[in-house]
């Protein structure tokens, strides 16, 4: 997602709208590897600032899939999102400084900024339905399509007299 910006930046107060669908099959997170249901899509403008600035506004969404949180099947999940990025030319980045993407030459690079973003807003936590009761920790069996065999009932032996402490006290 190579973004040729020559036309505005060294041209304070202009700006550019940009509307695109950029096709990403997966996006790598660690070891594991996310998939992109839909094309990411991305309608929004940049703009130039002083001459030496860019800013970026807009609306991205896009459809990933992940594993459901209890039972591992996958679930899809959309990711809608405003997003406000900086850019500046890579002599006027600071070691420290996070808030601002560099300009290579006269073109940004929107790849890395839009997973970065991405994956800031895949949720905590993701449920195939809210009713979901997952796997057995026993023996891994999916409890959504059927009952294991697994004795439910095991208290640690060492706790077992504290069960006797409300049993018969209605007090």
């Amino acid at each position: 997602m190579i973004l040729n910006v020559s036309k505005i930046i060294n041209n304070p107060g202009s700006s550019m709208e940009l509307s695109f669908d950029e096709k990403i099959d997966f996006i790598e997170c660690g070891k594991e590897k996310i998939k992109l249901i839909e094309p990411v899509r991305f309608v929004g403008e940049i703009s130039c600032g002083d001459g030496k600035e860019l800013y970026l506004t807009g609306k991205l969404n896009t459809r990933i899939e992940l594993p459901c949180s209890r039972c591992l099947q996958p679930v899809e999940v959309t990711i809608e999102l405003s997003l406000k990025e900086y850019f500046t030319k890579k002599g006027n980045l600071k070691a420290d400084d996070e808030e601002f993407h560099p300009i290579e030459g006269n073109e940004i690079d929107l790849g890395p900024v839009f997973i970065k973003d991405i994956l800031l807003n895949i949720p905590m936590k993701n449920l195939c339905n809210a009713h979901c009761k997952g796997l057995c920790p026993k023996c891994g069996q999916d409890l959504n399509k059927g009952t294991c065999n697994c004795k439910e009932d095991v208290i640690d032996e060492r706790f077992a007299v504290l069960k006797t402490l409300f049993n018969g006290s209605n007090s």
